[in-house]
């Protein structure tokens, strides 16, 4: 199983501007399509609802790790649909980090997700297809959403 996802899209927009629509919950959740219960903060389990079409309500979480202004912003999140942020020592989880360089006048912005191989065979050979076409659009999104 491979380990990881990473793609990669270029914004045109300083890495300041990418950075806010990273590490500020209400603007991740605006092109991520999510509502967060609250801020980032390191080593904080925050709580979420999806409010994209066809999946409202539906509830996940993150542990923001590592928020590094402005270049790098990591999360563990899990690929369990019943994981419950009253108890997330019990998830499985991956690692998804964003990486944000300055390049030719705007951002390079790189996530990769990572812990696929970690992860017991079934689960990881279910979620790390989906995963990787989600973070296909999510690249897009936050492109649209920085660049509007």
């Amino acid at each position: 199983m491979q380990d990881t996802i990473e793609k990669s899209v270029w914004i045109d927009a300083k890495p300041d501007d990418v950075w806010q629509a990273l590490a500020d919950a209400g603007e991740f959740g605006t092109w991520f399509r999510a509502r967060f219960d609250g801020p980032f903060e390191e080593d904080r389990v925050l709580g979420a609802e999806i409010t994209s079409p066809g999946h409202e309500g539906l509830r996940f979480w993150v542990r923001p790790v590592v928020i590094d202004r402005p270049t790098r912003f990591a999360f563990d999140w899990p690929l369990d649909e019943k994981a419950d942020d009253r108890d997330p020592s019990t998830a499985l989880t991956t690692r998804v980090t964003w990486t944000l360089t300055e390049e030719n006048g705007g951002t390079r912005v790189t996530v990769i997700e990572s812990g696929f191989a970690a992860l017991p065979l079934e689960v990881a050979e279910r979620k790390r297809p989906d995963n990787e076409g989600g973070w296909e659009i999510q690249c897009a999104n936050l492109k649209a959403h920085v660049e509007a």
